[in-house]
């Protein structure tokens, strides 16, 4: 506001907590004093999880889908490597939209390995046998595609602003650790696993739940790694259903 352009690298530090905070502001405003279900996936789930320890008596139920507590050192590593990538493209740092675009390309095709893996990839991206020698390959097309359709409609400033963000995810600071903060959650709570999930693997899934005094946990078979949640919605809406019937929802 004081300058008229645009925010670039001095956007102000953001974190997961003060996303809840927005989203317990606007509920205020909008009178909205009891919520039947939160629901969040990924970093919809920090926030969610955020939200539901801040305000617990605000939810009759929470779900959680592939998410975690806290932003583990592999989810800050691969974060990292990102904005690495992001960071060595020269144009990083200019005052302009497109500055660091071919960084941010490469920073995109780094992040759709970790939400795939090697399942998601080996089952969708195979050319054929036949193929000729020296043609462009299914798999590198895949992730030079999925860079530019990202860097078509995002900028690298803001995509550094949200892995700073996803970084300083820890539910349990300024709450004496993470088991205090859970311990909060009294109301029933539906934990949801991917079975090829690479940043919130089934076992860091089963560690959350366990943590949370009235959850539950299922897990969804799926070869689409982290975005098995968005692919096997089919499976996914069963489970959230037979939640809802058994709490009455």
């Amino acid at each position: 506001p004081a300058t008229g352009t645009p925010w670039y690298e001095s956007f102000p530090h953001l974190t997961i907590r003060d996303i809840a905070t927005a989203h317990a502001l606007l509920a205020d405003y909008l009178k909205i004093d009891s919520i039947a279900a939160l629901i969040g996936s990924s970093v919809g789930g920090f926030q969610a999880v955020e939200w539901a320890v801040m305000q617990p008596e605000r939810f009759k139920t929470l779900i959680l889908i592939a998410t975690n507590a806290c932003a583990t050192p592999w989810n800050i590593a691969i974060n990292e490597t990102q904005r690495m990538a992001i960071m060595a493209d020269s144009t990083f740092g200019e005052q302009r939209a497109d500055a660091g675009r071919r960084g941010l390309e490469a920073a995109r095709a780094i992040g759709m390995l970790s939400y795939r893996g090697s399942k998601g990839y080996n089952s969708t991206q195979q050319d054929k046998p036949d193929i000729a020698l020296w043609q462009p390959l299914r798999a590198a097309t895949y992730q030079q595609h999925q860079g530019k359709k990202l860097a078509d409609r995002f900028d690298a400033y803001s995509y550094v602003t949200i892995l700073n963000t996803f970084d300083t995810h820890n539910v349990g600071r300024g709450r004496g650790g993470i088991v205090e903060a859970l311990s909060r959650l009294s109301m029933p709570v539906l934990t949801v696993g991917i079975t090829t999930d690479i940043i919130f693997t089934p076992d860091e899934m089963r560690e959350l739940s366990a943590l949370i005094p009235r959850a539950t946990y299922q897990e969804i078979e799926s070869a689409f790694g982290h975005d098995g949640f968005l692919v096997e919605h089919d499976s996914l809406n069963t489970i959230i259903t037979d939640f809802f019937t058994n709490n009455h929802i």
